[in-house]
């Protein structure tokens, strides 16, 4: 028998090792250069902190655009409130202008009609002054009538007693007219 040297005969339990390190590696180094492609494309560790935070921000201004909304809804209403309201003032002026109008042309009347009653009222002055003129003297005309009218009873009486003193009047002959 000849004793050669031979290798000494490995199983396959080594093979399956050599294999199941060589996949282990390979996925390894496979896992380790996704990772750094997607860290080169910025995916990082904290991207889902990152992500929340967003949300968070996006959720506050989503907030404060529907309260914006609502208050530009509201400015909204009340622009139309005053519009409204501009309106009807504007009718309001409108009618209060008219009527000044009408109280400018009463005004003017009344202004006229007052000339015209001041003349008037300083003709009844004037009239009545001539009217208190005029009855003084008619009572110094009466006045004076009362003194004739006692003077002429008095004369009268005074006549009448020089009268029954005098004898009596005889006839005087008439002149008949002659033809």
């Amino acid at each position: 028998m000849s004793t050669t040297p031979t290798a000494p005969r490995r199983g396959s339990g080594a093979r399956l090792l050599r294999w199941l390190v060589t996949v282990l590696l390979a996925a390894a180094l496979g896992a380790a250069a996704a990772l750094g492609a997607l860290y080169a494309l910025g995916l990082r560790p904290t991207i889902t902190q990152e992500l929340a935070d967003t949300r968070a921000l996006l959720l506050a201004a989503q907030t404060q655009v529907a309260a914006q909304q609502q208050a530009s809804d509201q400015l909204r209403t009340a622009v139309a409130e005053q519009e409204r309201r501009r309106g009807a003032d504007r009718e309001t002026l409108d009618d209060v202008q008219a009527r000044l109008a009408a109280l400018g042309d009463v005004d003017r009347r009344l202004a006229a009609g007052t000339a015209q009653n001041a003349t008037a009222v300083a003709e009844l002055r004037r009239a009545r002054d001539t009217l208190a003129t005029a009855a003084t003297q008619i009572g110094r005309l009466q006045a004076q009538a009362d003194r004739v009218d006692r003077f002429l009873r008095q004369l009268g009486q005074l006549s009448g007693a020089a009268a029954g003193d005098l004898p009596a009047p005889t006839p005087s002959p008439t002149p008949t007219p002659q033809p």
